[in-house]
């Protein structure tokens, strides 16, 4: 759990520094106060887009209530993704839910930038 909860401080805190940059672009907010049962760990509205993600430890799995969750928010039309500390120093990966597809970023910038290349792709 403590990985998962330096994961979500250090993404809480490039979210902060880049939601301010993009001029009320891009909202975000976490579970972390209320921690409900069925809400992602963090969700994000960049661009009208409704993106949900779970942040997981590097070995971590998702239960079947989050395959569940994430599910049914691509079938509502947004987008799910897992997200974990990469092995490369101060990266992530974000995995994109429920593909294979997945991606290493450094930046927020970054994330919402291939985030939006594989939606106008999809």
């Amino acid at each position: 759990m403590a990985a998962e909860a330096n994961l979500r401080k250090a993404l809480r805190d490039k979210l902060k520094a880049f939601s301010l940059l993009s001029k009320g672009q891009l909202k975000f907010w976490s579970n972390t106060d209320t921690f409900i049962s069925g809400l992602p760990d963090m969700t994000l509205i960049w661009h009208g887009q409704y993106i949900a993600c779970e942040l997981k430890a590097p070995d971590g799995v998702l239960s079947p209530l989050q395959k569940k969750d994430l599910s049914e928010v691509v079938t509502a039309g947004g987008l799910s993704c897992v997200i974990r500390k990469s092995a490369s120093r101060g990266k992530f990966v974000c995995e994109l839910y429920p593909t294979d597809d997945s991606f290493e970023f450094a930046t927020i910038e970054t994330l919402l930038q291939e985030l939006d290349a594989r939606r106008t792709s999809a």
